[in-house]
């Protein structure tokens, strides 16, 4: 649960909203790569300032990098190696601790969506 409030919260995306000097241009528009980066530099700054206070939050953090891994090679996968819906489903059970549904779910939502869960 503190690798998610890391990552939402401060240092994560509620701080990243307040920044007020931001230009004009980044003000308005919305760059996935850059929000969701700062999200994950916020997860491993919080493992570096030792705000995770038990070797389950580690754990925590080490399970959501894993899945950052898995995406970037089932969207590749689907996208540029022609993989069907049942190989992205197979490869990511094999390699990911999550449920049945969350995957079916974010297959079908990096299949609608092509490279988001790249960035």
């Amino acid at each position: 649960m503190e690798v998610l409030s890391v990552h939402e919260a401060v240092p994560g995306h509620h701080l990243q909203m307040e920044l007020g000097d931001l230009p004009m241009f980044r003000r308005f528009l919305n760059f996935t790569v850059f929000t969701e980066g700062w999200g994950l530099y916020s997860e491993r700054l919080g493992y570096d300032m030792g705000l995770y206070t038990d070797p389950y939050s580690r754990f925590g953090q080490l399970t959501y990098d894993m899945w950052r891994s898995v995406r970037l090679v089932v969207d590749t996968g689907i996208h540029y190696m022609g993989w069907t819906r049942q190989e992205a489903i197979d490869y990511f059970k094999a390699n990911a601790a999550k449920s049945e549904q969350d995957i079916i779910n974010e297959i079908d939502r990096y299949i609608t969506n092509p490279g988001q869960a790249l960035a």
